[in-house]
């Protein structure tokens, strides 16, 4: 299966959660919050991609951890 990464700006015009403000958050921290080591974020060049389903699942498990 190929892997759908989408760009910063193409995931907040799909998704209304996390705000634009929330999800840069989220990807200065990607390294330390886990979504880099879950193959959520990737970077091309300057260029942050992101696999949505990954990215997700990420967000699914983490919230099953706090529960």
């Amino acid at each position: 299966m190929i892997p759908n990464y989408i760009t910063v700006q193409q995931f907040v015009e799909r998704h209304s959660w996390p705000p634009i403000g929330g999800l840069r958050h989220l990807l200065r921290q990607r390294k330390s919050n886990g979504l880099e080591d879950c193959g959520a974020v990737t970077l091309v060049g300057r260029r942050v991609l992101i696999n949505e389903i990954k990215f997700f699942n990420w967000m699914e498990r983490r919230k099953d951890e706090r529960a």
